[in-house]
């Protein structure tokens, strides 16, 4: 067996011609702390598999360069992006993996090749946090909060106005598994929630979450104090959330994108801001990231921004290897050559 030294730890890397041994190729080395797999992650991949980790052999690359070179051999890829052009280079793939809840940087296999394609589906767990975060910031106007607390000001009657979620409706245009875990938190604080959907299959989901299309979205706006974008960037969804939309809301509302910028129109919601129609905007995308250093987003009293990092935190890889080792384990179980 050869050794291979990398990111400062070791990994053992035996044949992947062996009879039922299955190569796993693992290419996650971001320049963000978060989504980079070390040994540790490593080690509880091999735990959670018990004894189906004697039937794989484990390759861990930091390179763009030295995952192609070792694509030929690789049956199981773990990734953030996999191009086109990369399919015929990995005879023996099977499944690609990634972390990534998004569409963007996978580009789809060949029609005429048998490869699974699985995304990871953790993220709401982590995200939802951030969205009540946002919300509860405008919800208190926080900013102004510290500046009392800053200037050892005893103001109570400042709070007269306030609301809170569970007198609220909140409007998630894109409602899939990341809108539904942040339902899950919101509707226990007792807010209304209503899901976007384009074919939804039931009038409410099991949390009591009011289901309606596209086109009866415009009936549910003036009713919406926070309106939260969990759509993903298709072309038809660019700037789908313009002045009109903006315009539609109750007066005073919030908006929050999470899922991709190019659906938001930022100009028009940078007017809907300086107008006063939308009391915030919390936001985590953006049509071009990094946002221009130019931009007035940064400056606006009344924007949150997060830089695309809504899920980041230190738990995000390991719940990753929790959803991976399950994938892997019922792909080796129905595998006739490692469980003949």
């Amino acid at each position: 067996m050869g050794s291979s030294q990398t990111g400062g730890w070791k990994h053992t890397m035996t044949p992947a011609c062996r009879r039922g041994k299955r190569h796993i190729l693992i290419w996650l080395n971001p320049p963000i702390r978060a989504f980079s797999f070390d040994a540790g992650h490593l080690q509880s991949m091999k735990h959670a598999l018990g004894s189906l980790s004697d039937h794989c052999t484990w390759e861990i690359v930091e390179t763009e360069d030295a995952m192609l070179a070792a694509l030929q051999r690789a049956e199981f890829v773990v990734c953030w992006k996999f191009k086109t052009e990369w399919y015929r280079l990995a005879p023996q793939l099977r499944m690609l993996i990634t972390p990534a809840a998004g569409r963007d940087w996978i580009d789809p296999p060949p029609s005429e090749r048998d490869i699974t394609v699985i995304h990871g589906t953790f993220h709401g767990l982590l995200m939802r946090e951030t969205l009540l975060l946002m919300m509860l910031a405008f919800n208190s106007d926080f900013p102004t909060v510290l500046t009392h607390q800053q200037n050892r000001l005893w103001e109570r009657d400042f709070f007269s106005g306030h609301s809170r979620l569970a007198f609220q409706t909140v409007t998630f245009w894109g409602y899939g598994r990341i809108a539904g875990a942040c339902a899950h938190i919101l509707t226990a604080l007792g807010a209304r929630v209503i899901g976007v959907r384009r074919r939804p299959e039931t009038e409410f989901d099991p949390l009591g979450v009011r289901l309606i299309t596209p086109d009866q979205l415009t009936d549910y706006l003036p009713q919406t104090d926070h309106l939260v974008s969990v759509l993903p960037g298709e072309p038809t969804n660019t700037n789908i959330i313009d002045a009109r939309i903006f315009s539609q809301l109750k007066p005073q509302a919030c908006f929050y994108n999470l899922g991709r910028g190019c659906v938001c129109d930022e100009q028009a919601l940078l007017n809907s801001l300086d107008s006063g129609c939308l009391k915030g905007a919390g936001l985590d995308v953006f049509a071009t990231e990094p946002l221009d250093p130019q931009s007035r987003l940064w400056d606006h009293p009344r924007v949150i921004i997060f830089p695309h990092a809504s899920a980041i935190c230190r738990h995000y890889l390991d719940l990753f290897c929790q959803e991976f080792a399950e994938h892997l384990r019922t792909s080796l179980l129905e595998d006739k050559e490692v469980m003949p």
